[in-house]
């Protein structure tokens, strides 16, 4: 009788481990994307930011709740060492795993690169990978699972890659203005320039300076986040007669928003 229960007991644990799934926490929604394609039913992710404000204010149960993850994706973001720090200070053995190995990064100032990675198809793939040897890591018999998944995912990415491709390959080869340096990675993967200003109304005395820079350099377009001012939005696009184009880099959908963006940059009869 007790050989009966105890194997009963035994199959009741290792079914109850069976459907226990992976938890993840990763710092920017594009990422959650990534990992839920690839681990989808296996894992449940949490992020930390929603597009580009992060979940506030997290108490400190929520973050005792989130340290006993079973792993932290970083990629070497803003504020994700102070994190790492909580996360630690209540679960010594959540693993912290940096996704964005091996990825060649772009230089913002002579001491720190550039953070907005994903913003490059094939950037994606490496990061996917990165996450794809984690998964497998933590859970083993599942492998075949996430490599199934992950193969599919390449096969999005490399299309999308190529859809771009062709988009701007029929464009005109217009440039942009930008305010910030968000979209470095995307420019250098399509061969696009974008001309990073300052973020305030062009003066009365730049106005024909500014102008002829537009003309000799092709700019066509003025790319910015949705929280740039309206009346320096308006300046610019007046003074150098280029469109307005709003784009939100920190949306979860990353594969859609990748496309959405090289649509209305390389494409004709866009709205001002």
């Amino acid at each position: 009788m007790l050989i009966k229960i105890f194997i009963c007991f035994f199959l009741l644990v290792n079914t109850l481990y069976s459907y226990q799934k992976t938890t993840v926490v990763v710092t920017l929604e594009p990422y959650k994307y990534l990992v839920e394609k690839i681990g989808k039913g296996k894992v449940r992710v949490k992020s930390l930011y929603k597009n580009s404000k992060i979940i506030n204010n997290h108490s400190q149960f929520e973050l005792r709740k989130l340290s006993k993850s079973t792993v932290y994706m970083t990629s070497q973001l803003n504020n994700e060492n102070n994190f790492i720090d909580i996360f630690k200070k209540y679960n010594k053995n959540i693993r912290i795993v940096d996704i964005s190995l091996n990825i060649k990064r772009l230089p913002l100032t002579s001491k720190k690169n550039n953070p907005y990675i994903w913003l490059d198809p094939l950037n994606l793939i490496s990061i996917s990978h990165n996450i794809l040897k984690e998964l497998i890591r933590i859970d083993k018999r599942n492998e075949k699972y996430y490599v199934n998944n992950y193969i599919s995912l390449i096969e999005e990415i490399d299309s999308l890659f190529i859809r771009i491709r062709k988009l701007y390959d029929a464009s005109e080869k217009d440039n942009a203005y930008v305010f910030e340096p968000k979209w470095d990675y995307f420019a250098r993967r399509y061969n696009f320039s974008v001309f990073l200003i300052k973020e305030e109304i062009i003066k009365a005395h730049e106005l024909s300076k500014f102008s002829a820079f537009t003309k000799e350099n092709y700019i066509a377009k003025t790319l910015t986040a949705p929280n740039i001012d309206y009346d320096v939005l308006r300046s610019v696009a007046n003074t150098s007669d280029t469109t307005i184009i709003e784009h939100d880099i920190y949306k979860y959908g990353v594969l859609a928003n990748i496309y959405n963006l090289g649509f209305i940059l390389f494409t004709k009869n866009k709205i001002k």
